[in-house]
């Protein structure tokens, strides 16, 4: 029998074989410090020296937690000490700045309406993959806003199920990166059940009306170069990159390496008279993909453009995009940046432009040169049902209305020509 061998005697209750060939017994217990977090203690039971004992001891200081003499158990550990306990884990990580206050609101709000009501400040432990399925269930029937066209309450959105199970899955991981569980039970939740994230409506019906063509996208670009010059190197990085606002302001020389750029965070929103600060990118916090780095590839135009910009910023710039009155010390604004495109869209003719406008310019360049959903899903930091729904559907689109018009026109209904007659 190797010494260091460890048996379960019962839930928290273990002996661990020394290395003298003695056993050693040892229990789990909480302590709460001030600022909230619940602290786990190993405790050595030093007077027991049989099994007996040591079940006689644990039957007693389990009738101590269940009067409250001592702390419980983590084994008995509840839901609602589970979420105050990630609750200041997360209010540490807004003040460090990598969880954004918006995420902690929409954390807080679907704690209290969809989880809390549903499994009743539960044993953690008692929380299986079934009941997982079962809540799902419960939570994709919740009556949502509105009526359908039959006159009936709508269901909860798939937007509002998907942030709800977010709030589940990082409390069952959590639980278990404690050790709190032995498993984590969302893991083996089959995908079928599991929902699936979709595009917001306002995405889909824009999507067919702000794709820019080729020529529409090189007056825009050649405008700003005449006109807005300090800007157009951001805004070609977004038309053909696909990059979120403030993936693209935050990045810094480092980040390009080679013909690719390395996307490791996400600049926060910029704080007068404080430092950058950067947090997780957006596909990080919804638990998308886990990746240290999002790969996005630099296409020759781009690559142009980005040495003209390095010519501009001056020598030992922090940023590839640095602000007009901070030059080379702080990053440009994303609001002065959307300003810039959408003033640059009216003035060149080809009208009001957003980033979010080049980010879908950018996923129907990327469909139209042939690249796989699957990586241009990534390229983008989107799950592939997004890209198809919401930004490649406008390039599908336009490919089947042209297809369509070239068959009208070519096909004549059944008129009989008169030189044939």
């Amino acid at each position: 029998m190797a010494a260091g061998r460890r048996i379960t005697l019962a839930p928290g209750l273990r002996k661990r074989q020394r290395a003298d060939g003695t056993w050693a017994y040892e229990f789990d217990t909480f302590k709460r410090e001030s600022s909230g977090k619940i602290e786990q203690r190993r405790t050595t039971l030093t007077e027991i020296t049989s099994d007996e004992e040591a079940l006689e001891m644990w039957g007693a200081l389990r009738r101590d937690v269940r009067q409250g003499k001592l702390p419980v158990p983590k084994g008995d550990l509840r839901l609602d000490d589970l979420w105050a306990e990630l609750l200041a884990e997360l209010k540490r990580d807004v003040e460090r700045g990598t969880l954004a206050e918006g995420t902690l609101r929409n954390y807080k709000g679907d704690w209290a309406n969809h989880v809390r009501p549903y499994f009743d400040n539960c044993r953690v432990k008692d929380i299986s993959h079934r009941e997982l399925i079962d809540w799902l269930k419960f939570v994709e029937d919740k009556p949502g806003r509105g009526l359908d066209e039959h006159g009936r309450p709508n269901t909860m959105s798939a937007y509002s199920v998907n942030n709800a199970w977010n709030v589940v899955r990082n409390l069952m991981r959590f639980a278990f990166e404690r050790e709190y569980l032995p498993t984590n039970p969302c893991l083996r939740v089959p995908r079928k059940n599991k929902p699936v994230q979709q595009p917001r409506r306002s995405y889909v019906i824009r999507a067919n009306e702000t794709i820019l063509h080729d020529d529409e996208l090189t007056t825009l670009l050649d405008y700003m170069r005449s006109k807005e010059e300090p800007f157009v190197g951001a805004a070609t990085l977004l038309a053909y990159t696909g990059m979120r606002l403030r993936e693209g302001t935050g990045l810094r020389p480092a980040d390009h390496v080679g013909s690719r750029i390395l996307l490791g965070e996400q600049l926060l929103p910029l704080r007068k008279g404080e430092a950058p600060r950067y947090g997780k990118r957006k596909e990080e916090r919804l638990g998308i993909f886990k990746r240290l780095y999002r790969v996005v590839p630099v296409m020759p135009r781009l690559e142009q453009e980005l040495v003209l910009q390095s010519l501009r910023e001056p020598e030992g710039s922090r940023f590839l995009f640095t602000a007009v009155e901070s030059p080379g010390s702080r990053p440009i604004d994303g609001a002065t940046l959307t300003r810039a495109i959408a003033r640059s869209g009216e003035r060149s003719g080809v009208g009001r432009i957003t980033p979010k406008d080049l980010r879908r310019t950018a996923a129907c360049i990327f469909a139209a040169a042939g690249i796989e959903r699957q990586v241009a899903s990534q390229i983008l930091g989107h799950t592939p049902e997004v890209y198809d729904a919401s930004y490649a559907r406008a390039w599908a689109d336009e490919r089947e209305q042209e297809k369509v018009v070239s068959m009208l026109t070519d096909y004549r209904f059944g008129l009989v020509d008169e030189e044939e007659l």
